[in-house]
């Protein structure tokens, strides 16, 4: 059976080799050399090894999920296990022994379909709380996980931390040192398994500044992305308050950088192919947007389709706030924002009411930075940025979620789906880097385990 598996794997994979749509000039990135699997296109198998109390939430990861998986040219899976729920007390933290053998079958069966795999830490909030007092349980987890599959062969893939956060978020040195301590851990019994590591923040993609890699040869860098999180998760009820539904998304759409959040007031946005069309709903509202990381420019450029009395703002938040009057030439003006310092917020705000078509905000010095980007381009400017990080780094990147949530009683529409989907997976392939879906089964899956098929809108834009 494995024979016929790989034989179909291989055969599949190849029906499902298509030409990627180019978004810029960039050449592919190739990847660099990890001494384990490639993870090229995997699949998250989300389900009750990451829940507590077991069973009350979550699909349970059946056994014929892997020759499903392997067959229809997936060539790893990654599992999320809430590992720290199945300890026992300080000092030992020692892991269940049932659970373990639990564990050891997804293993096998991984094994048994010639799929390689990735054993993540999901869901540890206590150690995200307080990092120095769970720090022992931590370590203690990696070393029995680290021990227990020293035999494995190396598509076996450690994960140390799904999506820091917590205390992490504002001190991400307190990650850095953790997961250092983690990897001298592992190597003690593992010198040459591959492991994956990410940023604070929910592995977000601009948090990878602040990650510190240690210096090892087998590393694999990761983010998660569910950008726009309004799409990606609507009508998700684990979120407070609940996103609406009926989201679409375009790639061809426009709407703000990834890197700047919408903290606009008083406006209405409608996205279209040439940028932004905004109403001003009364005098002194504002297109306004926070960023990610404060910058530095000279100018701001804008162009916009008709005369407009406003100003810029810079740094609204703060007492540091400063205006400047823009004057349209031929809809197009130049504002001089030097005196501003770091730019941690921005605002278009207007002195009266009425539509304004904002076709382009940039931030500029020697080079320009657009705020408003097509859809597919704010998607690619991600992970194309994370590549760059990885390669200066002398790692591969690994985009290890990413997914949209279709809610059962009003699904999200599925071109919409489709088109982010494959807008993701294009762009990470296109920069050299791994995947793996999030989920197989659930209201982010890609299998219907109701109808017993899989949803043609997310795997054929997976994999053809």
């Amino acid at each position: 059976m494995a024979l016929l598996h790989r034989l179909i794997a291989l055969l599949l994979a190849l029906l499902s080799v298509a030409p990627a749509v180019e978004l810029t000039n960039r050449a592919t990135v190739p990847a660099p050399a990890v001494d384990g699997p490639q993870l090229d296109r995997g699949i998250n198998l989300a389900g009750d090894f990451e829940v507590t109390p077991r069973r009350s939430w979550g699909t349970p990861i059946q056994d014929d999920f892997f020759p499903l998986v392997a067959e229809r040219g997936f060539d790893h899976v990654r599992i999320p296990i809430r590992w720290n729920a199945y300890t026992g007390p300080a000092p030992d933290h020692r892991i269940d022994e049932g659970f373990f053998a639990e564990v050891d079958r997804l293993v096998d069966l991984a094994e048994w379909n010639d799929l390689g795999i990735v054993l993540d830490v999901h869901f540890f909030e206590e150690l995200d709380a307080d990092p120095a007092g769970e720090r022992d349980h931590f370590l203690a987890i990696w070393e029995q996980i680290a021990e227990r599959y020293e035999d494995r062969p190396n598509t076996v893939v450690f994960e140390l931390l799904n999506e820091p956060v917590g205390v992490f978020d504002g001190r991400p040195e307190l990650w850095n040192e953790l997961a250092a301590d983690a990897v001298e851990v592992i190597r003690r019994t593992n010198p040459t398994r591959t492991l994956i590591i990410g940023p604070v923040s929910w592995n977000h993609a601009s948090r990878l500044p602040d990650l510190e890699l240690p210096d090892d040869p087998n590393i694999v860098a990761t983010i998660h992305t569910y950008d726009p999180f309004e799409f990606t998760h609507q009508g998700a009820v684990f979120v407070d308050p609940q996103p609406p539904t009926g989201v679409r998304w375009s790639g061809d759409a426009h709407g703000l950088d990834f890197d700047w959040a919408d903290h606009s007031w008083g406006v209405e946005v409608v996205a279209g192919t040439r940028g932004l069309t905004v109403r001003f709903e009364d005098q002194w509202t504002a297109l306004a947007m926070a960023a990610t990381q404060p910058t530095t420019a000279d100018r701001v450029e804008l162009t916009l389709g008709r005369n407009f009395d406003g100003v810029v703002l810079c740094n609204f938040d703060g007492d540091d706030v400063l205006a400047f009057d823009v004057q349209l030439t031929r809809r197009r003006a130049v504002v001089d924002v030097s005196a501003c310092g770091p730019i941690r917020t921005l605002a278009l705000q207007s002195r009266s009411s009425g539509r304004v078509a904002v076709n382009r905000l940039a931030l500029c010095s020697a080079e320009c930075d657009e705020l408003i980007v097509s859809n597919a381009d704010a998607i690619d400017d991600l992970i194309t940025t994370a590549a760059d990080w990885a390669s200066e780094q002398g790692v591969r990147l690994y985009v290890g979620e990413f997914g949209v949530l279709s809610p059962v009683d009003d699904p999200t529409d599925p071109e919409s789906r489709r088109a982010w989907t494959a807008a993701v997976r294009e762009s990470a392939e296109r920069n050299g880097a791994g995947w793996a879906y999030f989920e197989l089964s659930g209201e982010f899956g890609a299998w219907d385990a109701v109808n017993g098929q899989w949803r043609p809108e997310v795997v054929e834009a997976l994999l053809g």
